[in-house]
């Protein structure tokens, strides 16, 4: 119910619609080994990424690289690329932003974990 708010299917065609993403052992680990800035951004865009994507992320070697990545990752959804505002990142942001907050319910988790 949540991911729907969350991600209306028109808004990106890789959707995984509601799949969870499995990742093999090592990958695991690197999630672990991550900071908390790329950890909240793996969170936030597991329900738009393709599962390759995630992986590809998390076998990154260095800060720089991660960042590039992230920065790929949005400009390629970008529904208006010759402007400066991605609107499409705008607007997941502010939905994860809801959705955590509203959606908590008295829970020291994310409201988006909270379904």
């Amino acid at each position: 119910m949540i991911i729907l708010f969350l991600l209306s299917p028109h808004l990106n065609p890789g959707l995984n619609k509601g799949k969870k993403i499995h990742l093999g052992w090592q990958t695991q680990q690197n999630y672990k080994d991550l900071n908390t800035k790329y950890k909240q951004w793996i969170n936030m865009v597991t329900y738009i990424a393709k599962k390759e994507e995630i992986k590809t992320f998390l076998q990154l070697p260095s800060t720089r690289d991660r960042d590039l990545y992230i920065k790929f990752f949005w400009q390629q959804r970008d529904p208006t690329p010759g402007t400066e505002v991605n609107e499409y990142k705008t607007e997941i942001e502010n939905r994860f932003k809801h959705v955590n907050r509203y959606f908590k319910r008295g829970s020291p988790r994310p409201g988006m974990r909270n379904s």
